[in-house]
């Protein structure tokens, strides 16, 4: 959420296997942890002061397509008939397990990849990933990789910095790097072990 010009996410797990941040409650701040894990409890924390004084510009969604045929498009290596690849980029982001929304690879699928051509250069430096789980059929891949399209081909995104080493579920993972032009990015997973698979509900590219 939106707090006097930062960002403010906040998220509780009881046992830590939700979202993979640890037991209890974490505080994060324009992308950054704020408070470990701990105990559901008055926190207090210091809000930084490089942006209160000054608007943050608005943030502007480079992948998003909500249904024209000349903005980004998407493609995978595989998909199911409900979870199309167009779904990871038409700017909804809800995590309901009765309305699916999002993208899917099939079954057989093991190292499935999406990819998003903005159909023009552009200047990245943030992906933001949402991963819907329901724990049982569906999860997080078990790991994920980003690459961009050079003159050389596929590469992988140097300095990538993940807010945590695993992607979240039901949440969003948000990963840095210093930024690149390119025209495509690629997203590599490893699906969950069968019979799971997992569901991008929606990804995001930022120029910071």
């Amino acid at each position: 959420m939106a707090y006097h010009g930062h960002s403010v996410s906040i998220f509780y797990d009881e046992e830590g296997a939700r979202y993979h941040l640890g037991r209890g409650l974490t505080l994060f701040i324009d992308g950054r942890r704020a408070s470990s894990p701990g105990s559901l409890r008055h926190i207090e924390v210091k809000l930084p002061t490089n942006s209160m004084t000054t608007a943050s510009p608005r943030r502007v969604d480079l992948a998003v397509n909500t249904g024209t045929t000349t903005g980004p498009r998407a493609t995978a290596s595989s998909q199911l008939a409900d979870t199309p690849a167009n779904e990871a980029i038409d700017g909804r982001l809800w995590f309901f397990a009765e309305n699916a929304n999002g993208w899917s690879p099939a079954n057989e699928d093991r190292y499935p990849s999406l990819i998003v051509d903005f159909r023009e250069s552009q200047t990245v430096g943030t992906i933001e990933l949402a991963f819907f789980s329901n724990g049982k059929t569906v999860k997080v891949p078990q790991s994920f990789q980003l690459q961009f399209k050079s003159a050389d081909g596929w590469t992988n995104i140097p300095k990538q910095q993940p807010l945590s080493a695993q992607a979240i579920a039901n949440g969003v993972t948000s990963i840095h790097f210093p930024s690149i032009r390119t025209q495509q990015i690629r997203l590599l997973c490893a699906s969950p072990t069968q019979p799971a698979t997992f569901r991008l509900i929606e990804l995001k590219a930022f120029a910071n």
